[in-house]
C-alpha cells in the first residue's frame, strides 16, 4: 500500500468518498494493513461494504477484521484470496455466530479446509442474517460439505452458496457433500443458487 494509503482508510468519511465502502482489492494489504481496517470499521458505523479481495491479510489480519464486525453494521465482506486459512476462518465464524448485520461474506480462494468449514458450520447454524456464502476454490471435501449441508438445511436466511472447485463429493462413497447438499435443498427451499 503506497504511502498515506493506510491513513486513508481511517478517513473514509472524508473528501467525497463513499463513507459506506472500503475497497482495497489486490492493493498487497498485509495483517498490519488489516488492523488498520478493522479500526476504521470500528469508529465508522456507516461503512457496509469491505472487500480486501486479493491481498496478504492472513489469519491475523481476519483476526483483526473479525473483533472489528461485532457491533458494526458491514452488510458485505470479501475477505477472498487473503490466505486466512483455517485459523482466519475460525476467527471469522465466531465473529459471525453472534453477527446480525452481515449478509454476504466471500472467502473463495483462502486454503479453508475440512476443520474451517466445520467452523462455518456451526456458525450457519446460529446465524440468522447471512444469505450469500462464498467458498469456491478451497481445500474443503467431503467432511467440510457434509457439515455445511447439515447446518444449511435448517437456516432459512441462506440464499446462495458456492462450494464450486472444492472435492465435497466423493467417488465411492456412501454419503457425500452432494448428496448432503441435495437433502438440504429437500429442507430449506429458501435457497436460491
Amino acid at each position: 500500500m503506497g504511502k498515506g494509503g493506510v491513513a486513508s482508510i481511517s478517513s473514509a468519511s472524508g473528501g467525497g468518498r463513499d463513507a459506506s465502502k472500503i475497497i482495497r482489492k489486490g492493493q498487497g494489504l498485509t495483517a498490519k494493513d488489516a488492523r488498520h481496517v478493522a479500526n476504521a470499521i470500528a469508529e465508522n458505523d456507516e461503512i457496509q461494504t469491505v472487500d480486501l479481495s486479493t491481498n496478504d491479510i492472513g489469519p491475523a489480519g481476519a483476526k483483526d477484521i473479525a473483533e472489528a464486525l461485532d457491533g458494526s453494521s458491514v452488510i458485505r465482506l470479501s475477505l477472498m484470496r487473503n490466505n486466512v486459512g483455517k485459523e482466519g476462518t475460525t476467527w471469522i465464524a465466531k465473529a459471525l455466530e453472534k453477527n446480525e448485520f452481515l449478509a454476504e461474506l466471500n472467502m473463495a480462494d483462502n486454503n479453508i479446509d475440512n476443520d474451517g468449514a466445520v467452523e462455518l458450520a456451526e456458525m450457519l447454524k446460529a446465524n440468522e442474517s447471512l444469505y450469500e456464502l462464498d467458498l469456491s476454490n478451497n481445500v474443503i471435501d467431503v467432511e467440510g460439505g457434509v457439515a455445511i449441508a447439515e447446518a444449511i438445511k435448517f437456516n432459512p436466511s441462506i440464499r446462495a452458496i458456492s462450494l464450486w472447485a472444492n472435492k465435497i463429493g466423493g467417488l465411492n462413497a456412501t454419503y457425500d457433500g452432494g448428496v448432503a447438499f441435495g437433502e438440504s435443498l429437500v429442507c430449506n427451499q429458501s435457497i436460491e443458487e
